[in-house]
């Protein structure tokens, strides 16, 4: 559970990182380069936007469903205690993430949408957080009757 929840906000962190490359690179910072055509840096710049965006999603994913849900699962056999908070977390985190890439690329281009799509995700984002919090205070009981 502890390197699910290591992905996870490695993940998350990655893709919070990518909304800095939303704005294209300006000519303050060509400045240092003149020789190389903004055009060039213009593609540089959304390529590792992209590229960050993608790899921050894939590790937020695969904590998410490679490691903390199928751990919650487990717990959920043990005690169906458990089944509110596996729930929370997996819709919660997994339609938050979704929503989060597909609002990041959109917050560029038509802006209400991206920043509406943005809302929700970060509803969707704190539904699953408080899906882990109901975890740990099932895990703490647990825990206290042994």
């Amino acid at each position: 559970m502890l390197v699910a929840a290591i992905m996870l906000i490695a993940g998350l962190m990655g893709l919070l990182v990518s909304f800095l490359w939303l704005v294209p690179p300006g000519r303050e910072r060509v400045g240092v380069l003149p020789s190389i055509p903004s055009t060039v840096l213009f593609t540089a710049h959304f390529i590792a936007f992209i590229l960050v965006l993608l790899v921050g999603a894939i590790i937020a994913l695969i904590g998410l469903w490679g490691k903390l849900l199928p751990g919650m699962r487990v717990l959920k056999e043990v005690q169906p205690d458990f089944s509110t908070a596996e729930t929370l977390v997996k819709l919660g985190y997994f339609w938050g993430l979704i929503l989060l890439v597909v609002s990041i690329p959109l917050v560029s281009f038509p802006l209400i949408i991206g920043v509406f799509t943005g809302i929700i995700a970060a509803v969707l984002m704190l539904i699953g957080y408080i899906g882990l919090i109901i975890l740990c205070f099932k895990l703490k009981e647990l825990e206290r009757e042994d």
